[in-house]
C-alpha cells in the first residue's frame, strides 16, 4: 500500500467532531514526514469519505485545505468543532492531555501531562537532523499554544 493510501486509511478513522494532527498521523505511519501528510490531504481524491478537514497542525492551527480554509472551518464547525482566529478553540480536548492550574499568591502555575522531557536536550545528536529540529519546534509551539490559549500573556494578575 502506498504512503498516501495508508494516510487515507488512518484519516477515515477520525471520528466526526474530533481532530488529529499531521504529526500524529505521520507517527502512526512510523515516519516524521508531517508535511507529506499535509500534501496527501491536499491531494485527497476521496473527500469527504476521507475527512482530511479533521487534520490540523499539532499546535491546533488549521493548516491548509485544498478548497480553502473557509471551507475547512465550515466543515469543522458543522461537526461541532469551534474555531477562532484560525485555531481549534478547546485546547484540552484537542491535546487529549489533562491541564492543571495552580494559583499561589499572584502567580499561576500550569502543568500539562507530557511523556517526553521537554527541558533536557538529547545530547550527542546532530542538530542538522531536520526531524529533531522539527520535534523541538513542535514542543515549543505546544508550550506557546498553552500560553496563548490560556491567555497567560495578559496582565490580569496583581503585581507583587
Amino acid at each position: 500500500m502506498k504512503f498516501n493510501a495508508k494516510a487515507y486509511e488512518l484519516m477515515k478513522k477520525i471520528p466526526k467532531g474530533k481532530v488529529t494532527s499531521y504529526k500524529i498521523i505521520a507517527e502512526k505511519l512510523g515516519t516524521k514526514a508531517y508535511r507529506a501528510i499535509g500534501n496527501a490531504c491536499n491531494r485527497n481524491p476521496y473527500a469527504p469519505a476521507v475527512p482530511c478537514h479533521r487534520v490540523v497542525n499539532h499546535s491546533g492551527k488549521l493548516g491548509g485545505f485544498g478548497s480553502g480554509l473557509e471551507n475547512k472551518i465550515k466543515l469543522l464547525e458543522k461537526e461541532g468543532i469551534k474555531v477562532k482566529n484560525g485555531k481549534i478553540v478547546d485546547f484540552k480536548k484537542k491535546t487529549n492531555r489533562p491541564i492543571y492550574l495552580s494559583f499561589v499568591g499572584s502567580k499561576v502555575f500550569v502543568a500539562v501531562s507530557y511523556t517526553r522531557n521537554l527541558f533536557e536536550p538529547k545530547l550527542f545528536r546532530t542538530l542538522l537532523d531536520f526531524g529533531l529540529l522539527q520535534e523541538y519546534f513542535e514542543d515549543l509551539r505546544l508550550a506557546a499554544g498553552i500560553v496563548e490559549d490560556l491567555n497567560l500573556n495578559t496582565r490580569i494578575w496583581s503585581k507583587e
